[in-house]
C-alpha cells in the first residue's frame, strides 16, 4: 500500500468518525430538547393543578363559612385559616395605627403658622394642593 492510499484510508476513517460523532451529538441535542419540552409541559400541568387545588380550597372554605362542612378535619383546618385571617387583619390594623401615629407626629412637629407649600403650591407633607391642605387643617 502506498503512502497516499494509507493517507486516504485514514482520512476516510477520520471522516466517518467525525460523521458518527456529529450524528451522536445531534441525537443527544434532540433528546435534550425533547426532555426540556416535556419538562415545560409538566410545569404547565402542575400550575394548572395548583390553580384547581386553590379553587377547591376556596370552595371548601366557602362551604365552611356557610356551615355546610361536616368533615371534622376540614372544619378544624378552616378554623385555623379563619384564625390566621383574623391575625392578618390585626397586623394590618397595627400598620394602619402606626401610620396614623406617624402622621400625627409629623403634624405636631410641623409649624403651620407660615406657608409650607414652597414654590410648587403643594404641601411638603402629603403633596396636596395648598388650598386643599388649608381646608383640611380647618377641619
Amino acid at each position: 500500500m502506498s503512502f497516499f492510499e494509507e493517507l486516504q484510508k485514514k482520512v476516510q476513517k477520520g471522516t466517518e468518525l467525525a460523521r458518527k460523532g456529529t450524528e451522536y451529538a445531534l441525537k443527544q441535542a434532540e433528546r435534550s430538547l425533547k426532555t426540556e419540552a416535556v419538562k415545560v409541559d409538566i410545569s404547565a400541568l402542575k400550575k394548572k393543578a395548583d390553580r384547581k387545588m386553590m379553587s377547591l380550597a376556596m370552595k371548601a372554605y366557602e362551604l365552611y363559612e356557610n356551615n355546610n362542612v361536616d368533615n371534622e378535619e376540614m372544619v378544624e383546618i378552616c378554623k385555623e385559616i379563619k384564625t390566621l385571617r383574623w391575625q392578618i387583619d390585626e397586623k394590618w390594623n397595627e400598620i394602619d395605627a402606626l401610620k396614623k401615629e406617624e402622621v400625627y407626629a409629623a403634624d405636631k412637629s410641623q409649624d403651620y403658622s407660615g406657608d409650607d407649600t414652597g414654590k410648587s403650591g403643594f404641601s411638603e407633607r402629603n403633596s396636596e394642593p395648598a388650598e386643599e391642605k388649608q381646608e383640611i387643617d380647618k377641619e
